[in-house]
């Protein structure tokens, strides 16, 4: 996974990242000062900050709506502005779903989020996150409301999943694997009915994803690791193929942390050990460093990721001695800012904290 920092960071008084930080107290997104003006790393009055938020028209093989986390998207699909429903261009737009409450919406077309089969090509929202406690997080709830107005011929399936990863693939942000967290799943009717829109909540907790194989394993987000709430969309592969397409939104999305365990400072499971690293701070000219000791050999890589959760460096990735102390020299030169070491092996995954100063 992907991993960044929040709220430990801000303890140490340095620069944080933008994302979204999850703890013990819900965070709800209820939209209501988006205007559907488009998306920004440093957001305009009715936009949405897009370190948070991303939106891929079409994720499929012929991906034609290139995006990406912070970058700008203030014109064109991009930004269709308000509306209470009924439009036919596609895009992103603020649906007003009743009197003064908005949503983040979309009308899809053949192009934009229209083709593909339910959580397939189509499109997707991602909306990033970060563990802002001191837990690894085991359980994440997850509740929304799915706004839809069934305008249109023909079905749509809507779905939302947590996804604990996302990677960049010919400029397209898609998951790593299948996701096993799905949370809602429907079909909208065929038959265009005119009647308003209409609220489908849902309300899930994940204890589980699903690895790059497509196998189930434990739900574990580290002390400020990103993770994604994925909106995705597109035509319903065994409903009515022609005529218009519904138009959808989501809304009041609230994300909390459930349950998680306490970070480990020392000995890890099965007498696995990962000091602290020294020095620490440490100034951009100097190399710190990072011991680990592994009661039986065993692969061993230690990752350096920024604040925002992009991989800086692999400063190890190799065998270690039975019982002995593998010390690992992270990277000189960094820019001044707090870094996340990820030290994982075949029998356990620990992070630790490095501030560089000038």
């Amino acid at each position: 996974m992907r991993l960044s920092l929040l709220a430990l960071a801000v303890a140490l008084a340095v620069p944080a990242s933008a994302q979204i930080a999850v703890g013990d107290t819900p965070v709800v997104l209820d939209f209501n000062a988006f205007r559907g003006t488009g998306f920004a790393p440093t957001p305009a009055a009715g936009q949405l900050d897009s370190d948070n938020f991303d939106v891929i028209g079409d994720a499929g093989p012929a991906a034609n709506r290139a995006s990406t986390f912070g970058d700008t998207q203030a014109d064109g699909a991009f930004a269709r502005g308000a509306s209470t429903g009924g439009v036919t261009a596609e895009g992103v737009y603020a649906f007003e779903t009743a009197a003064g409450d908005f949503a983040l919406g979309i009308q899809p077309t053949t192009s934009f989020f229209g083709p593909g089969s339910s959580g397939g090509s189509g499109g997707y929202i991602h909306v990033r996150y970060q563990n802002a406690t001191n837990r690894t997080l085991t359980a994440v709830e997850v509740r929304g409301e799915a706004k839809i107005l069934n305008n249109g011929a023909r079905s749509t399936s809507i779905g939302v999943s947590l996804v604990p990863d996302v990677v960049v693939t010919n400029g397209q942000e898609v998951s790593r694997g299948p996701s096993g967290s799905v949370v809602l799943r429907i079909d909208t009717p065929g038959a265009a009915t005119q009647a308003g829109w209409a609220t489908q909540p849902f309300s899930a907790t994940v204890t589980a994803s699903r690895d790059a194989n497509g196998n189930s394993v434990p739900l574990e987000i580290s002390p400020g690791e990103n993770f994604y709430v994925r909106v995705f969309v597109s035509d319903n592969p065994d409903g009515p193929t022609s005529g218009d397409r519904d138009e959808f939104g989501i809304d009041n999305l609230s994300v909390v942390a459930a349950s998680g365990v306490s970070t480990e400072t020392g000995a890890g499971a099965g007498g696995v050990t990962v000091r602290p690293v020294y020095p620490n701070p440490v100034a951009s000219s100097a190399s710190a460093r990072v011991a680990v000791t592994t009661p039986a050999a065993e692969r061993v890589s230690v990752r350096v990721f920024d604040a925002v959760g992009r991989l800086v460096a692999t400063a190890y990735d190799g065998p270690t001695a039975a019982g002995a102390e593998t010390v690992v020299a992270l990277p000189s030169a960094l820019a001044p800012g707090t870094y996340l070491v990820r030290v994982t092996g075949e029998t356990f995954a620990q992070n630790r904290l490095v501030t560089v100063v000038r």
